[in-house]
């Protein structure tokens, strides 16, 4: 049924774009578009890696082939039926005793990316290659806030009125040693500059941008996906995220080609993810050992 539904979103997410995509079909550069999807993917796959650090520490073992297989198929869950069911079918996939640690992992996965963001963003700004725009520092600091009340008390007792799996999961106390935090941040930097890179060839199928400019592609990505993920209404963030990279990416190439562009990524976003699952429901058993 998940398989079906995501099948479903993402028909209707071509159908509302496929105007845009059919003007610019003829200008296709396919090899970019392989490329895109490539470096999506090689994202993914160190997405898994982070992970299957963090949850290995926080005390929810499992082979990497069955943590790979909680995080693909759970990141499905986004789609359908929305956000929450991402956090559901992560702590689904992993036994009675593992899910508190993988609730915890969870936590320490989402902090650790906005981290790096903040990291990423300052470090670049500091060496020039990026202007510093307090509506960067307003969504870091508003996606900071959503996180706190996303793992607080109040929101999980009203979770867990779904999602019953929920009801053991408590804002973390333990949020992991320094020695893992100088770990995952850095490996969650490499997911952005892939992440960047692979919009940087969806751009380039149908325009032209220059190579120095991937750094500010990377936070623009990276900061239309926080305007995404903070719309819970949105499953996916689709059409928040588009309409916010959109915008941003009109400051590098024409508006046209951004409309495509983020109807582009969308798509490459969403065969690099089926992809990834599909590959892990296959290889993986259906839930970690405990």
């Amino acid at each position: 049924m998940l398989w079906a539904a995501i099948g479903a979103t993402v028909a209707w997410y071509v159908w509302r774009n496929v105007g845009q995509l059919r003007e610019y079909g003829h200008g296709f550069d396919f090899r970019f578009v392989a490329l895109s999807i490539v470096f999506a993917m090689l994202a993914y796959l160190l997405n898994i890696q982070v992970w299957t650090r963090i949850a290995n520490h926080c005390g929810a073992h499992a082979s990497w082939s069955e943590h790979a297989r909680a995080w693909s198929i759970s990141r499905l869950g986004r789609y359908v039926p929305g956000k929450v069911a991402t956090i559901y079918l992560r702590l689904e996939r992993y036994p009675d005793t593992h899910k508190i640690s993988a609730g915890v992992s969870l936590y320490v996965e989402i902090m650790s990316s906005l981290i790096a963001i903040c990291v990423f963003t300052v470090f670049f700004s500091a060496r020039g290659a990026l202007p510093v725009d307090l509506v960067w520092v307003a969504l870091l600091g508003v996606g900071l806030a959503a996180l706190a009340m996303l793992s607080s008390r109040r929101f999980l007792d009203f979770a867990s009125n779904r999602f019953p799996v929920l009801r053991k999961l408590r804002p973390p106390s333990r949020k992991g040693g320094a020695g893992l935090w100088m770990t995952i941040i850095p490996l969650q930097m490499g997911v952005m500059v892939l992440h960047g890179t692979s919009l940087y060839f969806a751009i380039s199928a149908i325009s032209e941008a220059p190579a120095a400019a991937i750094v500010e592609i990377t936070v623009y990505y990276y900061f239309a996906g926080l305007a995404g993920m903070l719309a819970l209404f949105a499953p996916a963030g689709i059409g928040v995220r588009e309409a916010v990279l959109a915008g941003l990416l009109r400051t590098l190439i024409p508006l046209p080609a951004a409309v495509v562009t983020v109807a582009l990524i969308r798509l490459v976003t969403v065969v690099a993810e089926l992809g990834i699952s599909a590959i892990f429901y296959r290889l993986a058993p259906s839930r970690a050992s405990p």
